[in-house]
């Protein structure tokens, strides 16, 4: 009776390690997709932690400078700013943070596996990075670097470049860092 005792407890020992082993490969898999998830959204809030100090730099410093300039110095230095930023580099910090759309779908799809909570806040990153910092940049501060370009008249340059162009730039950067605040957040309850 004690033997078969025993061989029973073995049995029901390696039924029990088998259903841990694999509840574990389970487990080392959700880890994995979730690590990938931290990775992409780690990367995007750099970036716009980044692109905010960008943005907020030409707002707070450069912009100012420029207005203390003469009219054409001011302009020609601007065109120039405007030329020379479009780099790679500055296109990966700039729109590189929209690949918090990767680790919302997926947060938003696993519901079961992560904090939802952290899909809604992933999901508010990207949308207000979307519509507050990259479609400004294509509809509002684009526009009105190429029309600076192409004809540079000293009430252009002062009633509306010098003003509305700063107003729609400190506008993306708020937004920018809004995403950025969120997209930590998610961060941080993507384990929880």
């Amino acid at each position: 009776m004690g033997s078969s005792y025993g061989s029973t407890t073995d049995t029901s020992s390696n039924t029990a390690n088998s259903i841990y082993h694999v509840t574990n490969s389970e487990s080392s898999a959700i880890d994995a997709t979730l690590n990938m998830n931290e990775i992409i959204m780690l990367m995007s809030v750099i970036l716009n932690a980044m692109a905010t100090g960008i943005i907020i730099i030409f707002s707070n410093t450069i912009m100012p400078a420029l207005f203390k300039q003469d009219m054409t110095t001011g302009i020609e230095v601007m065109n120039t700013i405007n030329v020379i930023i479009v780099n790679p580099l500055f296109i990966v910090i700039f729109f590189g943070g929209l690949i918090s759309a990767v680790p919302t779908v997926s947060l938003l799809r696993k519901k079961d596996n992560s904090n939802p909570v952290a899909g809604y806040y992933a999901l508010a990153s990207t949308l207000i990075y979307f519509f507050g910092q990259f479609l400004v940049t294509v509809t509002q501060n684009v526009p009105r670097n190429n029309q600076l370009a192409e004809y540079s008249d000293e009430t252009y340059w002062q009633e509306d470049y010098l003003i509305s162009w700063v107003n729609w730039n400190t506008f993306r950067g708020v937004c920018a860092l809004v995403s950025a605040v969120l997209g930590a957040l998610s961060l941080v309850l993507m384990r929880r």
